[in-house]
């Protein structure tokens, strides 16, 4: 009877090692498929109306907040500044120092699902000359764009970050990207300013 043949010792192993290897990334290719993928933790989501009723009930002004914008945006703080005296009152004249304005910022994520998370900020002030305040250092003008059916002026930094403003009755707007990493774009800025309506107290 003819003997069979056997492989050499050296290929066989080899073999087997391949095979092995073969095993072993499919087996990790199927756990990694099944993994539930990182995710970002939950966005914590402030209340806005209640500081912005106070506000308006004690400020000289009506502030203006978003009305309508898609549930993607998520108010994540809110702050308020009003002096002792309701920045001047009704009946003030003359400019408004930024130390004696009333000023209300609300902070907002973008997050829209399957897309980074960016950042967005609402500032009002009736401070004089509030622009130069609110806007990141070194901005520069840099046209207007029509939002809501007014015009708002475009500043933009040396690094990139946009603020569009505007001023109503001695209160300046400004809608703008939080000056650091992530900041929304200027699509979603606009969205912004086209929601803001006056609240009322």
């Amino acid at each position: 009877m003819a003997g069979v043949a056997k492989k050499a010792r050296g290929q066989e192993t080899v073999r087997d090692m391949v095979l092995s290897l073969l095993v072993l990334m499919g087996g990790v290719a199927l756990v990694w498929a099944v993994l539930p993928r990182g995710h970002h933790a939950a966005v914590t989501v402030v209340a806005t109306g209640e500081t912005v009723h106070s506000f308006a009930g004690q400020a000289a002004y009506q502030p203006y907040v978003p009305a309508g914008l898609p549930s993607f945006w998520k108010a994540t703080s809110v702050n308020a500044t009003v002096p002792a005296d309701g920045a001047g009152g009704s009946g003030a004249s003359g400019p408004v120092p930024e130390s004696a304005a009333a000023r209300l910022t609300i902070g907002y994520v973008v997050d829209r699902s399957g897309s980074d998370r960016t950042f967005a900020e609402l500032d009002q002030t009736n401070a004089t000359d509030a622009v130069g305040h609110l806007v990141p250092e070194g901005s520069a003008l840099a046209g207007s764009v029509t939002a809501g059916g007014v015009a708002w002026q475009r500043y933009r930094d040396p690094a990139g970050h946009l603020a569009l403003t505007r001023t109503n009755a001695g209160v300046t707007l400004v809608v703008g990207d939080g000056g650091g990493k992530g900041g929304a774009d200027e699509a979603d800025l606009r969205v912004l300013a086209g929601s803001l309506v006056q609240a009322q107290p």
